[in-house]
Parts: C-alpha cells; structure tokens; sequence
C-alpha cells in the first residue's frame, strides 16, 4: 500500500500547474491560523504556555510562529497536482491490481477549484495518517489528560505502525524528503487546524490538540520553549 502511495505522489509531482504558484504557506499557515479564531473555549488561550507530557512546548502563537518561519525558509515553486486529503480514510485498496484508489479530493483552493497545490502537502496528509496516528487517535478513541495548560497523551507503541513511520521517513519523491522540516511542520499545522472540525466530540478535539503538540515537541526540540 505504502509503494502505490508513493507512485501516486511521484505521478503527481511533475505535473505542474501552467503559471501556477505552489499554494504551501496558505494550506499549512493561513488556514490553520484561520481554524485558531474557531477554537473552543475549553483549550487554552494562544498565550499561555503549554506543556505536554511534563515538557513545556511554548504557547500556541510562538508554535505557529516558528512553523511559519519553518514554511517562509523554503523556496517557492511552481504548483503540482494534489489531491488534498490524500490520507487512509479517503484510500481504497484493489487487491487485484495492487494500486490505491482515491476519493474525495479537495476541490477548493483559496476559495476557487482546482487540482493543484503542493506535493508536500500530500505528503504531509499521508504522515498524518503514518506518523501522526490519526485513525488510531479516533478508531481506539485515544484520549488525553489535561490540567490547565497541560496536556498528558500516551499513543501505545505498535511494532507494525512503528515500522511504517520509519519507511515514511525514508521515503523520498524527487527532491522532497519526508522528514523535511516543511513536511513535519504540515503534519503539526494538520493537527493544530483540524480542531474546529471536530466541535462534536471536546474529547477529541483535546486528543487531536494534545497530539500537535507532541508531535511539534518530538519534531523540533530546539524550538520549544
């Protein structure tokens, strides 16, 4: 499964949109600092600093900020083919053919449609799935403990799901390595931004908050506070 994802983000990288820039700081920044304004009152306030598993992290706007940088350092290029939400839940599997089958495309960039964005934000989606356990945060209904500012998030290990997050770090297309800084910032801004989205569950919309921030301490060491 893990080879047909990595044909289909090869297939889709080179083709370029005709005068098209790569739309990467607004799907990784803008958006998510747009999904901030629609937090819930029961997550800390942007300013206050956070800890998560008894190591502090910063607060919310220093998080976003040093992603921010982390996106503004990389080159602009043109846009690509993407499909958006290029994550587990939106793949089929043919047994017969040994290929992924994909649904549910983004259709709207900037409020226009269109099929190109930036490959790395795919990638970014399937290390979401990969790395940042996202299906089995909400299938085993992982929660979190919080006291204040603090977050406690324990995902257990899986020797199966731990050998796929290290092929996923392997895995390069063209010149985009997966554990690029641009890459793991999008998977933290991918957590950080899907909160409002899940306004039905404040369990989980903990969960997935607790979870971006792990996942910005476990990337970027240097960068906490």
């Amino acid at each position: 499964i893990l080879d047909s994802c990595l044909e289909y983000l090869d297939k889709a990288s080179v083709h370029l949109a005709p005068k098209v820039m790569s739309p990467f700081s607004w799907l990784v920044i803008d958006k998510l600092r747009e999904r901030i304004l629609q937090y819930p009152s029961h997550l800390p306030s942007n300013n206050m600093l956070l800890e998560i598993n008894d190591q502090r992290v910063g607060t919310l706007t220093s998080i976003v900020d040093s992603l921010a940088k982390i996106v503004e350092a990389e080159e602009r290029r043109p846009a690509c083919i993407m499909h958006g939400d290029f994550c587990f839940s939106n793949m089929l599997y043919d047994l017969r053919s040994d290929r992924i089958q994909l649904i549910d495309p983004r259709g709207l960039i900037r409020s226009e449609a269109s099929i190109y964005g930036d490959i790395r934000y795919d990638i970014a989606k399937l290390g979401h799935s990969i790395v940042g356990r996202y299906d089995q945060i909400l299938g085993e209904k992982i929660e979190s403990d919080a006291a204040g500012s603090s977050f406690q998030l324990i995902i257990p290990s899986d020797e199966e799901r731990d050998w796929l997050v290290d092929e996923f770090f392997n895995s390069q297309i063209g010149a985009d390595c997966f554990d690029s800084p641009a890459v793991k910032a999008a998977i933290v801004s991918l957590f950080l931004s899907m909160v409002p989205l899940h306004s039905e569950d404040p369990q989980r919309q903990q969960a997935l908050f607790a979870n971006g921030l792990r996942l910005f301490a476990s990337f970027f060491p240097t960068l906490v506070i």
